[in-house]
């Protein structure tokens, strides 16, 4: 049977995942049971609780990792309007020719 982790291997395996951007504030226990943790590059130092599997799995800041999320679909959505223009303009052809294109063909 493996060795139970302590929480000083825990607390070198977060510095080792992401530097010094998060600071375990809780005590490891166990991988499933929830700890605090604490987003240092957070603007409200944001202390939250969650387990510290989900933390290596990606779970981070809940503040930070929202606005990023929205962040990335504003990218998306203009990447998408961008190569619509791009595909529109090699086409030499408008939006609304596009759509009647595709009236035409139901």
């Amino acid at each position: 049977m493996k060795p139970r982790k302590t929480h000083e291997t825990f607390v070198k395996e977060v510095r080792k995942l992401v530097g010094n951007e998060y600071t375990v504030i809780g005590q490891y226990v166990k991988a499933r049971e929830p700890l605090t943790m604490r987003h240092n590059q957070c603007p409200e130092k944001l202390e939250w609780q969650v387990s510290p599997n989900n933390f290596k799995a990606g779970s981070r800041c809940p503040i930070c990792s929202h606005k990023n999320k929205k962040r990335s679909v504003y990218r998306k959505k203009n990447t998408d309007k961008e190569l619509l223009s791009f595909a529109l303009t090699l086409l030499d052809i408008t939006k609304e020719e596009l759509i009647n294109l595709k009236d035409e063909r139901k």
